[in-house]
């Protein structure tokens, strides 16, 4: 659950710093980043099972958390899927992964002159 948390955190504040994310809603936001963290811990669960064709159990699970954050939310799933599907993007071009990185702030705040 640890893991979950701080992944989903990590994926909050990319989104917060990236414009791309500004016309989606917080709740949109955090629910795909949830969608992204969980997916995370399931993808090597998924490839193994991908290797034997069908849908995987991390498949099945997935659409099952996208159903049940949909029941918490009220947040369309296709809309969901969007924007986990732009977390996911995101994550590939820049190559970030939530382990021990964090994505950096607007403006460094030790690039912040105090002594005005």
């Amino acid at each position: 659950m640890r893991m979950i948390r701080e992944h989903a955190t990590f994926f909050i504040t990319v989104c917060a710093t990236d414009a791309r994310f500004t016309s989606n809603t917080p709740s949109m936001v955090a629910a795909a980043a949830v969608a992204s963290a969980i997916q995370i811990l399931l993808r090597h669960e998924e490839e193994e099972a991908a290797a034997l064709g069908g849908l995987t159990t991390a498949q099945l699970y997935m659409q099952d958390l996208y159903d049940r954050l949909h029941a918490i939310t009220l947040i369309d799933t296709d809309c969901l899927k969007e924007c986990h599907r732009q977390i996911e993007i995101w994550t590939q071009n820049n190559g970030d992964s939530p382990s021990g990185s964090t994505p950096p702030t607007p403006t460094d705040m030790r690039d912040v002159n105090v002594n005005v």
